[in-house]
């Protein structure tokens, strides 16, 4: 844990140690002992952003959020966040800093479970979904020098992944921003940062929270991480939380495959999609013809051979895929795990879009 802190500067933690239509109607009687206690100190300006909905709305939620969105961007410890959040219902006596990046990261997750969940009225998730992502924002709102910075790459992604599906791109690609000049500041790009770190868990959480690896372009701008330097983040280990075993980093306590491989098949797929955009779309220092008045034109060959290029990369990354992420395993055999067969549908769909761009 001393070789993660010093990577992370400031306090170094990485975390403390069913529908229900209240969330739009305010809470009574359902806080944890503790947060009463800090609202009856009446010392916290933000008092109000830490009420939690009833145990079993935020149990119903949490799991939506493992379930759907957890499964498609694992950067998040969820063996961590799960012992912190079991930790909200027993009372603690003070509200750290690092406190409020997990009450916050943790309204962000209720926020886009509200947005997944299809168990009432589309109208009243989304007013649900903006009360805890309103109160996130308020949670932010704290000294940055105070807090693990592991949390706040985790808050700017979970923020980025929310608003993906609201009607504001630019503050979406705003939060990636952060999230990628707070790991790069780390150093979390460079093989040698995370290296250090001899506990698996943490050396494997510390590189899922570099996201360097996963936003190789977003909504028609230039990429905000060089080729170059995206490629060379060290590589994650195919291994879901919980299923480390420590003898071995390479091998795994479950038979089954793990969860993890989707992510990794994602980034990969994104740096071919980066290479796309930059070789396609990107118009580099361009020599000048000799009236010096336009750039010249590239040719038609060098068109043909890019795409060339680029087909043949999409097609060996997609056959490399193992049998679990093949849409074609889950339509010859019914009786595969729905979550496998969603994460197929996922990259397929994203191998599809790279194919078109």
């Amino acid at each position: 844990m001393r070789q993660i802190r010093n990577v992370a500067g400031g306090s170094g933690r990485l975390y403390h140690g069913h529908r229900d239509r209240g969330v739009i109607s305010g809470y009574v009687s359902t806080t944890s002992r503790g947060l009463e206690k800090t609202r009856r100190r009446g010392d916290d300006p933000h008092t109000t952003e830490f009420i939690l909905p009833p145990r079993r709305t935020a149990d119903y939620l949490l799991s939506i959020y493992w379930e759907s969105s957890y499964a498609i961007f694992s950067f998040v410890n969820k063996l961590d966040f799960e012992n912190s959040y079991s930790l909200l219902w027993t009372g603690f006596e003070d509200v750290s800093a690092d406190e409020q990046a997990f009450h916050c990261n943790l309204n962000l997750m209720f926020a886009i479970a509200c947005k997944l969940d299809q168990s009432g009225p589309p109208s009243d998730q989304a007013k649900s979904s903006d009360v805890y992502f309103e109160r996130a924002k308020t949670l932010l709102k704290f000294d940055p020098l105070e807090v693990s910075r592991f949390a706040l790459i985790q808050a700017f992604l979970l923020m980025a992944q929310y608003l993906q599906s609201t009607n504001m791109p630019r503050q979406c690609f705003q939060s990636i921003g952060m999230a990628i000049w707070i790991a790069q500041d780390m150093g979390l790009h460079m093989p040698q940062t995370t290296s250090t770190i001899t506990n698996i868990r943490e050396r494997e959480l510390a590189r899922r929270a570099n996201p360097s690896i996963i936003a190789a372009m977003a909504f028609g701008r230039p990429s905000r991480i060089s080729q170059e330097v995206a490629p060379e983040a060290p590589p994650l280990l195919p291994v879901d939380d919980g299923d480390f075993d420590y003898s071995d980093v390479g091998s795994r306590r479950s038979s089954q495959p793990a969860k993890m491989e989707l992510y990794i098949e994602y980034c990969k797929l994104h740096f071919i999609l980066g290479d796309i955009l930059l070789a396609l779309y990107v118009v580099p220092n361009q020599e000048l013809t000799a009236d010096e008045q336009k750039p010249k034109a590239r040719s038609l060959t060098q068109d043909l051979d890019l795409l060339l290029d680029i087909d043949k990369r999409l097609i060996k990354w997609r056959s490399e895929l193992g049998a679990h992420l093949q849409v074609s395993t889950h339509l010859a055999d019914t009786t595969t795990l729905p979550l496998f067969h969603r994460q197929a549908n996922i990259l397929h769909a994203r191998y599809v879009f790279a194919l078109v761009v």
